[in-house]
């Protein structure tokens, strides 16, 4: 029986296409006529961005030049393979899993023009290189943020422990101990704290020493801002209120006094390893009070700065 030239070249890709879904691996995502595979070890906003890309190629309703899509990963970096249904290909370098879906739609929209001549097009990888994606039910139950390839998980409750020193106006100065707790949602982190300043010292006027010392508590918030794989930026405001206690007794001078200071403050802190449950943090802080509020001594010193910068190093755990 005569079959048109036409008639075979349909012929042969019909079988092809069987064959293909016969043997085709089940990590792949059957979108119409165009699958989608992932090879590689892969973070998991690789296989999110790539069911996001099989969705959308399920949905869509204009026609496509797209049989096969290959996405190789390796470290942090992708390529992604694009191939035509008459066999030809291309492939992209990706740096984010948030590049591939454009990626794919830029290729498929150029894909009339694609010469698999001009291309560096690695092959298609064997079926045992193939990292088996997780079901619905292994999937985690956050959503994945494909910005950074981590888990938008739910709260986690993070404490820690900071030293420092802290200096001001007038050149009084003071060692510092922070204890906190507070809660990582996502980009944020809201907490409480607690502070102690054991002592005042002049360190300009050697003189004119204050005796006076500070304990306070204080609640604090801060934005949450990932720089790379291994640190993490806080930017936050705080606000304390302290209650600076003077020493009159060794200078026969009455009884001794306490007031409170309300101050409020803005600080930047850093913590590194950010993934990992023990982690160093630095915050430098900058706080301050009307300078009318400051309590002055019976001699008129200055009990405590009525600004201050203080700077301190530390661990926090749990979380992350």
């Amino acid at each position: 029986m005569f079959i048109p030239p036409y008639s075979r070249t349909t012929l042969r890709r019909t079988i092809a296409a069987w064959v293909s879904l016969c043997l085709g691996s089940t990590d792949a995502f059957a979108a119409g006529s165009c699958r989608v595979e992932l090879f590689g070890e892969h973070a998991e906003a690789w296989a999110e961005a790539t069911r996001l890309l099989e969705a959308s190629l399920a949905t869509r309703k204009d026609p496509t030049d797209c049989a096969r899509i290959y996405v190789h990963i390796d470290g942090d970096r992708g390529v992604v393979v694009f191939w035509t249904k008459d066999g030809r290909s291309a492939s992209r370098v990706l740096e984010n899993p948030t590049e591939l879906a454009a990626t794919v739609s830029a290729l498929d929209t150029a894909s009339s023009v694609i010469d698999d001549r001009s291309e560096a097009v690695p092959p298609p990888p064997d079926s045992s290189s193939m990292q088996r994606l997780p079901s619905e039910r292994e999937r985690p139950s956050a959503p994945i943020d494909v910005r950074t390839g981590e888990s938008m998980s739910r709260p986690s409750v993070v404490g820690g422990a900071l030293a420092g020193g802290r200096v001001g106006a007038g050149g009084l100065a003071t060692p510092i101990l922070d204890l906190y707790a507070a809660l990582n949602l996502d980009d944020w982190q809201i907490g409480v704290l607690g502070r102690g300043e054991p002592y005042y010292v002049n360190v300009a006027e050697r003189d004119a020493q204050p005796r006076s010392a500070g304990l306070g508590a204080g609640v604090m918030a801060a934005r949450r801002v990932p720089l790379g794989a291994n640190v993490l930026l806080l930017a936050g405001a705080s606000a304390v209120v302290a209650a600076v206690h003077e020493d009159r007794s060794r200078k026969g001078a009455g009884s001794n006094t306490t007031h409170a200071d309300g101050r409020l403050g803005a600080y930047l802190g850093l913590v590194l390893p950010r993934r990992a449950t023990t982690r160093l943090r630095t915050n430098l802080t900058f706080e301050m009070m009307p300078p009318r509020a400051v309590e002055r001594s019976a001699e008129g010193l200055a009990l405590s700065p009525w600004w201050g910068v203080a700077l301190l190093v530390g661990v926090e755990l749990g979380g992350p």
